[in-house]
């Protein structure tokens, strides 16, 4: 038996996330009306930090410590019912007063996400407090009940993508297609959604998909798989001449697409993989820093391709392969699709400066100027040799100035 009286803050704390593994102190123990504990940390998963105040048990022990009362097995069950009535009543709020629910869900609903990694069993509960802004409903946030009310006959299953902003996620060229389907997206706004629905993977025996990662393949009619087994006939030269040759052990696959519509090329990752919001997110994190071999491993493994047959420049480059496909140009060309696909896909750019010069090449060809023997022209107008002579004197200046320096020294 045990009598608690809880409080909602007004605000999550602002290092909430960076205390994951440090427990807060917002329950006060009493037994029998005798204070026991004025700072139980931990008592409540950190999901669930914001909510404060005290509790009052007729069994519980009045000489059980601050170490013996997280490990009490009638603490489990008290905090067991306590975090199913909090749950509940969120639940009951959001039905009956959404505008002060929203005021909660506004302060504290990176909290809540957090609760479905760190509380399984009551995943479910949490997932139906959650809510979501959609292609239908961009101003106003939808929960995961109304999304599937409105799910259309022979979708897949819930559908959503990740993204800094709305604005950003609308030009994305995996919403291409499938807006024409007419299937509403969820947009993951926070940096966290990615990781909870990938932890989620189901709700209301609908499967969740990324329609960032491979997995999320959308079905197509009998007229569109009859258009892409053509397509693949026609593109078999330039889709061997990428798995074999340039492409090859960049990408794990080089496909037709079957999401694109009007861009050119997209990189896709695994089911298992990070997608480019969750894969920019990962590598920003200060832990990164270290170069922790796992995840590198995750970060670097290879992702797919996507070329859309419909697209002047896929079309130009399968021309290309089949004239020469020894000509420099067309390795320009895979070079460009290769750079445009990682940038569409959200990933970033591992070496800046090579697609800098590589635009550079191209744009001085569209302007009919030669971009032959740059380099050696500018020597030559500045008087220089040639290249290799160029770095030698500069390492014979680096290499006197460095003898100089010695011999000051000692």
């Amino acid at each position: 038996n045990f009598v608690a009286l809880l409080f909602i803050s007004d605000k999550l704390d602002d290092d909430f996330f960076n205390s994951l593994h440090t427990p807060k102190s917002t329950i006060k123990l009493y037994v029998r009306r005798v204070l026991i504990n004025a700072e139980i940390g931990g008592f409540f998963p950190h999901y669930l930090s914001f909510v404060g105040g005290i509790v009052d048990s007729e069994d519980l022990p009045l000489n059980v410590g601050r170490e013996m009362a997280q490990h009490n097995e009638l603490i489990k069950v008290i905090v067991k019912k306590l975090k199913r009535k909090i749950l509940d009543y969120l639940k009951k709020l959001m039905l009956q007063d959404s505008e002060k629910y929203d005021k909660i869900y506004a302060q504290f609903s990176s909290a809540l996400k957090l609760g479905i990694v760190e509380d399984e069993v009551n995943s479910n509960r949490i997932a139906r407090l959650l809510k979501f802004y959609s292609t239908q409903s961009p101003e106003t946030m939808i929960t995961l009940d109304d999304y599937v009310a409105r799910m259309k006959p022979g979708q897949p299953g819930i559908l959503f993508i990740t993204a800094n902003s709305i604005k950003s996620a609308n030009k994305s060229p995996y919403m291409e297609r499938i807006k024409l389907k007419g299937y509403e997206i969820l947009y993951m706004l926070d940096n966290i959604d990615e990781a909870i629905m990938q932890n989620l993977r189901v709700y209301d025996n609908k499967a969740i998909y990324n329609i960032g990662k491979e997995v999320s393949d959308i079905p197509q009619s009998k007229s569109e798989e009859k258009v892409l087994k053509e397509k693949e006939v026609e593109f078999k030269p330039l889709l061997d001449w990428l798995k074999k040759t340039y492409y090859k052990g960049r990408v794990a696959l080089v496909k037709l697409s079957t999401r694109l519509l009007t861009s050119s090329c997209i990189l896709m990752a695994s089911e298992q993989g990070y997608s480019g919001n969750m894969d920019n997110m990962i590598r920003s994190q200060t832990n990164m820093q270290s170069k922790n071999s796992g995840s590198e491993d995750v970060l670097n493994q290879p992702k797919n391709i996507e070329i859309n047959p419909h697209h002047p420049l896929i079309k130009y480059m399968l021309n290309q392969v089949i004239d020469d496909s020894t000509s420099s140009d067309l390795a320009e060309n895979a070079e460009v699709c290769f750079s445009i696909a990682t940038l569409s896909g959200g990933y970033s750019i591992e070496d800046g400066v090579k697609l800098a010069g590589l635009i550079e090449r191209l744009y001085l060809k569209s302007h009919s100027i030669s971009v032959d023997n740059i380099s050696q022209n500018i020597y030559d107008e500045l008087g220089i040799e040639d290249e290799d002579k160029a770095q030698d004197q500069h390492q014979e200046f680096e290499s006197s100035d460095e003898s100089e320096s010695v011999k000051e020294e000692l």
